[in-house]
């Protein structure tokens, strides 16, 4: 540093100046002044404190300021506050550390991580990473939940692709859904101009399925009377914290940096899990009924919300009773007089019981009774 300036009120009438160009005023010891203090060479604090009363400023001939081994706290009345262009710099990008932590907690804040290109900048609570920046390519990645929100009337979450319209294509993913396995759908543009798809498409009706006896995913259901009544859900589940390490006498082991060392561990928490009601939902019953017009489409599973799903557009599948004759590709489909399955509907005009269209050929075992098989959905 080329200056420092003290100010700390005109309570003297004279003040203590040193302007040696290239010299130094070095303080190893608490010195109290009043007054001004006027350095054009480098002050150096060894052990000891600036404190001020006043108004502590720092302009240096050389732009920096430069805390070296040392910490700059703040008192919770007051405000740090940088004008102009200036930045806050940590120069020891070689190492991992956090940049910020909260309440004097360690293992709380942002952490530059230099070892893991892929999780550069994250923030923690207690060692747990909750947020990561920089994790490859220009990605924000987010653990646990995500919550956008907007007030009413507001947009909650755009998605953009920074190019016109006319430049969108099937490369244009607006919204990647991904698993460990690999990607499991997508939003995304296609090769027609304006034209956004969702692959895959299944779409799906809440229900309350009424008699759950013998069901199981992708049998067909038909609508009943009744409006659906979701009961909140409790569920005992999983959830991850951390604990400090301590040695065999009961003290904290610490790290390299002098931090308590801690450990992440999982224990059972209750969460209950609650649906708000709709009007206009209905309730279903496993469908046994041949040429039902209130078959609707297949059990895809019940959510912790306590929400059965039924299955009703796009591709999926559904199963399909064997009554005596194969089926071909494109084939229409209407549900059975055995319990939860669809078969073959006798001729090709879509009627209001169509159910389906298979999406590919069958062709029976002798000893085969239903097959699970693939198919548009068709009931709506």
């Amino acid at each position: 540093m080329k200056r420092i300036i003290l100010f700390m009120g005109l309570l003297l009438a004279t003040n203590l100046s040193y302007a040696a160009t290239m010299g130094n005023l070095n303080v190893e010891q608490t010195s109290a002044l009043v007054g001004n203090v006027t350095v054009t060479g480098d002050v150096a604090v060894n052990g000891g404190d600036i404190t001020a009363t006043g108004d502590l400023t720092l302009d240096p001939a050389g732009n920096d300021v430069i805390l070296d081994n040392a910490n700059l706290t703040i008192p919770t009345t007051y405000d740090l506050i940088f004008g102009g262009a200036g930045t806050i710099t940590h120069q020891a990008t070689t190492t991992d550390h956090y940049s910020e932590t909260f309440n004097n907690d360690a293992d709380t804040g942002w952490l530059w991580t230099n070892s893991d290109t892929s999780r550069r900048l994250a923030y923690h609570v207690d060692g747990v990473e909750l947020l990561r920046l920089w994790g490859g390519a220009g990605a924000v990645i987010v653990y646990g939940s995500f919550k956008s929100t907007a007030a009413d009337n507001g947009t909650a979450m755009t998605a953009l692709i920074n190019v016109a319209q006319a430049s969108i294509t099937a490369s244009d993913t607006f919204i990647n859904f991904t698993s460990t396995t690999g990607s499991e759908g997508s939003i995304a543009g296609t090769a027609t101009l304006g034209l956004i798809a969702y692959n895959t498409f299944t779409g799906s009706h809440y229900t309350q399925v009424i008699d759950k006896t013998g069901l199981e995913p992708n049998m067909l259901l038909e609508i009943v009377e009744g409006k659906p009544e979701f009961i909140p859900q409790t569920r005992i589940e999983k959830e991850d914290y951390t604990e400090e390490v301590k040695d065999l006498e009961g003290k904290l082991v610490l790290d390299d940096k002098g931090s308590p060392t801690r450990i992440t561990k999982q224990r059972d928490v209750e969460k209950t899990y609650t649906a708000s009601s709709k009007e206009q939902l209905f309730k279903t019953r496993i469908c046994a009924t041949k040429k039902s017009k209130a078959a609707v489409g297949v059990y895809g599973g019940t959510d912790k919300e306590g929400r059965d799903m039924c299955l009703s557009l796009g591709t999926g599948f559904m199963w399909v009773a064997n009554k005596g004759v194969d089926l071909e590709i494109g084939d229409y489909l209407i549900s059975s007089d055995v319990k939860g399955c669809a078969e073959k509907q006798d001729d090709d005009i879509y009627h209001n019981y169509t159910i389906g269209k298979i999406t590919q050929s069958v062709k029976w075992g002798a000893l085969e009774q239903k097959r699970l098989v693939k198919v548009i959905y068709e009931g709506g």
